[in-house]
């Protein structure tokens, strides 16, 4: 590991105020590799399930999200320095809903966290669950229209569902506040979509037709 990663390494919050021996020895204990990817490969693919989570060394990787026809759409740029899929690695997330792509030619290290039994692992999948949470909800926002969010909230919890009809824990006034929108912009393009064959419901009982 030469010094230009060494600082990139140790810039991440996870290897903060670490010197020399505490950085090896977490590496050891993450089970870390480095990998190399030309521009344009994948590094993840959506609906696989996560067991390492990574950090960037050199280059620049995009995350993609597929909206409601079928199409990756970019949902988040992730550059030197930086991590992507801990919160779905710790709690061990069987259905990833992006998928990494090389960006630009880059170098990945990867790290495995060990299932975590103690207090304080207690306390990093609490935060992982709320990181979590954050990162659905990006995914959703980052969609072009109000069909498309709809769509993509709708889809996430109809994967959850294994395609079954699901119930949406929300009224529709917080499911619009959820979304950034006016309640009755929202009632108007579910009912359009339902007309559209693209979902069906009823009150907060939906499925996914498509």
């Amino acid at each position: 590991m030469n010094a230009k990663d060494r600082k990139i390494i140790e810039r991440s919050p996870l290897f903060a105020g670490l010197k020399d021996e505490g950085v090896e020895r977490i590496l050891r204990e993450l089970d870390a590799y480095e990998a190399k990817y030309p521009r344009g490969e994948v590094l993840h693919a959506a609906g696989d399930p996560m067991e390492r989570f990574a950090l960037v060394l050199s280059g620049r990787v995009r995350l993609m999200a597929k909206g409601m026809d079928g199409e990756e759409l970019p949902s988040a740029d992730i550059a030197a320095g930086e991590c992507f899929g801990l919160p779905y690695c710790l709690l061990r997330t069987q259905n990833v809903p992006f998928s990494a792509v090389a960006a630009q030619d880059c170098r990945i290290l990867w790290l495995c966290p060990k299932a975590p039994f103690d207090a304080e692992g207690r306390l990093m999948a609490l935060l992982a669950q709320s990181s979590f949470a954050a990162e659905e909800r990006v995914q959703v926002l980052s969609q072009r229209t109000l069909r498309r969010k709809i769509y993509a909230l709708l889809k996430r919890c109809s994967q959850e569902a294994m395609g079954k009809a699901f119930t949406v824990p929300l009224s529709r006034e917080e499911m619009a506040l959820y979304l950034g929108c006016d309640r009755s912009a929202l009632s108007r393009e579910l009912a359009r979509m339902k007309a559209d064959g693209l979902i069906d419901y009823n009150r907060n009982s939906f499925k996914v037709m498509i």
